[in-house]
């Protein structure tokens, strides 16, 4: 389950990591509701001050604004094949009718009270700033207060609010996180986190007056008071579970997805509002860093954010969304592995040999790409289990570097010149396809296109390309007997001069490479 932008149209950040994450378990025999839920990535969903000021600014109603924004968060599931279950606004009747039936149960447990309010408010971040996390800046001459975690500007208010007793709940949020040290991934927001509870001492306001934000759901039996965005916005992993009637089967979520940013609204208050109603807690949080070229973060102000559909365009989803991970080490290593193996110059059957004598194994050059793809799987679903996904492309790369490796020191170009070579050309093409069998299905939540293509190019049956499948290596194929390659034309070319420039046009299309001055990073 994944939050995303709404106020604004859709960047880079949104669809990395949560389009591996559903399709290593799609792909793999597991079985994921996979939300997609335009919500702005601080504190606003399609309701709230934020979406309402941008709205206003573009002299739009702020359902007008929503309407568009969200269907280009639609378009961008479409265009980079984020395969979702739903997609939900939260100005939909289904999540408002949801909403109000969450406030009316914790409201009856007895843990919503209305009381004055003051503190610092940060308009852009929708939310008040405790006195520890405000500094001062200078701007335009001038010092301002803003919040140290955002850098945003913060102003001093004092509103009746309903309000929630966070405070309450820290003995319990603090079990919850110490009973699993992998409750959030990485180890460093887990930590994080961790100090966060420990430091919570203040209960926290849940509405706003509707005069100052009227872009939202009223107060059950208030229209004076519109609900905290983020508590409406939280919500919404329950409506698509069919809150409050029929959400057992689906509730609670594995994974939470989310940037660091709002790692404090999904492990500090959405626990907490979720005990309250006495709901189960999610079982995982994987938070991730922000983008920042150049060692700065992405952002519209500074005019560095890159534009996903622009990138898809140029280079291809494909290609682009491989770049984010490895630049064109797939042009390098996993296409001309294909294109060597399967050139008919080379494989004049168009077969993948069956099992060769296992003595030819014990060879050093081949022994070492054996052991690695033995262990290739095992390697690859920790990384992949701990959202580590460019740890296991490493590793898949490592393997196919070495399969290139091999293919250069036996010179198969010139074993089939010899018919006495013949079972150690056939070793060698075996040993390729292997490598190329076992990398492609690892690297289907990556690459799921293009993977599906060398799979088809292997005669790889579709009900043999799930995650076991990668663990049995070297084994007979159709008993002993060679197996026919797919039908076809070559996936990626067939002369030895043109290989990269064909995966190459595959994946970028007719645009230019990246550039080696293009600076891609994690805060």
């Amino acid at each position: 389950m994944s939050l995303l932008v709404v106020k604004r149209k859709p960047l880079l950040s949104h669809f990395l990591k949560q389009r591996s994450i559903v399709n290593k378990r799609r792909n793999f025999a597991q079985k994921p509701y996979f939300v997609t839920t335009p919500i702005f990535y601080v504190n606003a969903d399609e309701h709230g001050l934020k979406v309402q000021k941008a709205a206003e600014s573009q002299r739009l109603k702020p359902i007008e604004l929503c309407d568009k924004n969200s269907s280009r968060f639609k378009h961008l599931c479409e265009c980079f094949h984020i395969s979702n279950d739903d997609f939900i606004r939260t100005s939909e009747e289904r999540h408002r009718t949801t909403v109000e039936a969450f406030w009316n149960v914790i409201d009856s447990n007895g843990y919503i009270y209305k009381d004055s309010y003051k503190g610092w408010y940060c308009a852009s971040d929708e939310a008040f700033v405790s006195e520890l996390n405000i500094g001062e800046v200078k701007k335009d001459s001038e010092s301002i207060k803003v919040s140290l975690e955002s850098g945003n500007p913060v102003e001093w208010c004092e509103e009746q609010n309903y309000m929630f007793p966070l405070s309450s709940f820290k003995d319990k949020l603090l079990n919850w996180m110490l009973s699993d040290t992998e409750r959030v991934k990485p180890k460093k927001f887990y930590d994080y986190l961790v100090h966060m509870i420990k430091e919570t001492t203040k209960d926290i306001s849940i509405s706003r007056p509707s005069s100052r934000i009227h872009w939202g759901i009223r107060v059950p039996g208030d229209d004076t008071q519109t609900i905290y965005v983020w508590l409406d916005a939280l919500i919404n992993y329950l409506t698509v579970c069919g809150y409050p009637n029929h959400h057992n089967s689906l509730w609670p979520a594995n994974c939470h997805v989310i940037g660091k940013d709002i790692l404090k609204f999904h492990g500090l208050y959405w626990p907490a509002f979720l005990l309250a109603a006495g709901i189960n807690l999610p079982e995982r949080i994987v938070c991730h860093s922000h983008w920042t070229i150049d060692e700065l973060k992405m952002s519209k102000s500074k005019g560095n954010v890159i534009d996903p559909f622009a990138m898809a365009n140029t280079y291809t989803s494909e290609g682009f969304r491989y770049y984010l991970y490895l630049n064109d080490e797939l042009a390098n290593c996993y296409g001309n592995l294909l294109n060597r193996c399967s050139a008919a110059t080379i494989n004049k059957s168009q077969c993948y040999p069956s099992t060769p004598k296992y003595g030819l194994f014990y060879n050093n050059q081949f022994k070492t790409l054996v052991d690695e793809l033995e262990t290739l799987s095992d390697e690859c679903k920790t990384h992949f289990e701990d959202a580590n996904f460019y740890l296991g492309v490493d590793a898949i790369v490592h393997c196919l570097r070495n399969g290139n490796k091999l293919f250069q020191e036996f010179k198969p170009w010139e074993l089939v010149k010899n018919e006495n070579e013949k079972e150690t050309l056939d070793c060698v093409i075996y040993t390729i396809f292997e490598t190329l069998r076992i990398c492609s299905i690892l690297l289907q939540p990556i690459i799921p296109l293009l993977t599906e293509r060398v799979l088809t190019k292997l005669n790889i049956p579709k009900n043999e390309r799930t995650w076991n499948h990668a663990k049995p290596c070297f084994l007979p194929t159709v008993h002993g007997k060679n197996k026919s390659l797919g039908g076809g034309p070559q996936q990626f070319g067939s002369h030895e001069g043109e290989e990269v420039a064909s995966v190459s046009s595959y994946l970028f299309g007719s645009g230019d490479r990246f550039g080696s001055g293009d600076v891609f990073g994690l805060d």
